[in-house]
């Protein structure tokens, strides 16, 4: 459990679901970032962030040198989306599955912060301008409790290179008890 900040914790679960993902060979291109920014302006966790990118977090991470999507999964109060970060385009990818408007400050940190770690720890010419922001056309959860389980499922089918459209909301129940497995069963992989 890390100290400091309330979510750091959090951050242990959302690396060890994200761990459970399927990568594919184009993998090297890509990493996950399971953390937390609790408002706008929250950059209290910069030190942790540092760590992505240097590789040293998640345990079994990697450098971002050389990746061009960041996948990370966002909390909002007790609501999940995903982002995709394309970080040669300079664009964040809005995967939302309750169709709510994202109000932008709400991602005004990942879209700020993200621009200095890169420029400070990769590459200085990269600039200080903040990210653009599009929502993405994505399935729709018919409830109030999917969205996590959604959040999963489009980060596991971006990394596969698959259609998000292919996310059916009718097999969540399956997915979730799926992803509960896999999650047990990494206890035992050590």
């Amino acid at each position: 459990m890390h100290s400091g900040h309330p979510f750091l914790g959090l951050m242990d679960m959302a690396e060890k679901i994200i761990s459970c993902i399927p990568r594919t060979k184009k993998a090297d291109k890509l990493h996950s970032l399971a953390t937390f920014f609790t408002n706008n302006r929250d950059v209290s966790c910069v030190n942790h962030l540092v760590r992505y990118v240097d590789g040293e977090s998640p345990e079994l991470g990697k450098a971002w040198k050389g990746c061009r999507f960041l996948y990370i999964p966002c909390c909002f109060k007790s609501y999940w989306i995903a982002l995709r970060v394309d970080i040669q385009e300079r664009k964040i990818e809005v995967y939302n599955s309750m169709g709510r408007v994202i109000n932008r400050e709400k991602i005004s940190a990942i879209e700020n912060v993200l621009p200095k770690l890169i420029c400070a720890k990769l590459d200085k010419t990269y600039g200080l301008q903040s990210l653009s922001i599009e929502s993405i056309t994505c399935p729709q959860q018919s409830n109030v409790f999917d969205c996590g389980m959604f959040t999963v499922k489009f980060i596991e089918f971006l990394l596969a290179g698959k259609d998000v459209s292919l996310i059916r909301p009718d097999y969540m129940r399956e997915w979730r008890k799926k992803l509960t497995a896999d999650i047990f069963s990494q206890s035992f992989d050590l």
